[in-house]
């Protein structure tokens, strides 16, 4: 299941892969993998609220992630929730001043 919502989401066959991650998160309710790839097909399809939701929802299994915190950042950047999305980058430099994310913060 997690290869087929991966190839649907590289195909762009976006609803299908948001179908395959919330029968993932229903077998495996603490799935990362399943969350990141449906916040990725939600972001594909325009449905920020969703993709931030469940981001947030990856945050809340892995709060140690600075990857979340700045995924959550991009969001409510496109959200123009611009304050929201400054924090969520100062986060994630704090957490890990050395990772991709933070050059990317």
């Amino acid at each position: 299941r997690e290869a087929l919502a991966e190839l649907c989401l590289e195909m762009g066959r976006f609803d299908e892969a948001i179908v395959q991650c919330r029968a993932l998160i229903e077998q495996s309710p603490r799935s990362l993998f399943a969350r990141d790839l449906l916040s990725a097909a939600y972001l594909q399809r325009g449905m920020l609220d969703h993709a931030l939701r469940t981001t947030e929802e990856m945050i809340v299994l892995d709060p140690n992630d600075p990857v979340s915190h700045f995924k959550r950042g991009v969001l409510l950047q496109q959200k123009g929730q611009t304050v929201r999305a400054v924090q969520a980058f100062l986060r994630v430099l704090e957490m890990d001043s050395e990772c991709e994310a933070a050059d990317e913060s």
